[in-house]
């Protein structure tokens, strides 16, 4: 379709945290969006920001600016609470949609953490943030808001525990693994075609 094919013509927009931006990967080419942009020959803007990534919204006023095939919104790890991000998540999505009202968002969940473990609290915490985005991708959906896409995260760095350094960060195997992972997600959704 003349969509798919336009979708190389621009660029895919990552908005997130330290993990987004590539913390831990040995070298910037190793961050996933990198990794992403190489595999598919599209460049991937990173506004990743470290502790920060927090749906605010002076920068969904920034990225909404732009013009992508699409949004890619890994927030999750950096927001603080369920409530911030019921707070949040529509309003980020109404921002964007103010300027782009086609243009596809993709949100992602958090990732379970390996100390999750043998740590509840972090797991059952982590559970809260998963649902609670998902009940906004809900209403979302519910409400007639087209093109918009939700990732679970299960699996998104594999199921052995080498894909991360300190049990959230990933390591250079989990961003390979994450990108791959994003793609398939990318090509299940129709934003981009197989080649």
């Amino acid at each position: 379709s003349s969509a798919a094919s336009d979708v190389y013509k621009r660029q895919i927009i990552f908005y997130g945290t330290s993990i987004t931006q590539g913390g831990c990967a040995s070298r910037p080419g190793m961050a996933h969006t990198n990794i992403i942009s190489r595999k598919l020959n599209i460049d991937c803007i990173n506004f990743g920001f470290s502790g920060n990534g927090r749906m605010e919204q002076p920068i969904a006023k920034l990225i909404s600016e732009l013009n992508p095939a699409f949004y890619v919104i890994e927030c999750l790890p950096n927001m603080k609470d369920a409530e911030q991000i019921a707070e949040r998540t529509i309003p980020l999505v109404k921002t964007i949609r103010e300027k782009r009202p086609e243009t596809p968002i993709v949100l992602v969940e958090n990732f379970i953490y390996e100390p999750s473990i043998l740590d509840k609290k972090m797991e059952e915490d982590i559970n809260k943030l998963n649902m609670a985005l998902k009940r906004e991708y809900t209403k979302m959906i519910e409400d007639g808001f087209d093109n918009i896409y939700y990732v679970g995260s299960k699996n998104a760095t594999g199921d052995d525990h080498e894909g991360t350094v300190d049990g959230v960060h990933f390591t250079d195997l989990g961003f390979i693994r994450y990108a791959n992972f994003l793609i398939e997600k990318f090509i299940q959704f129709g934003l981009i075609t197989k080649e």
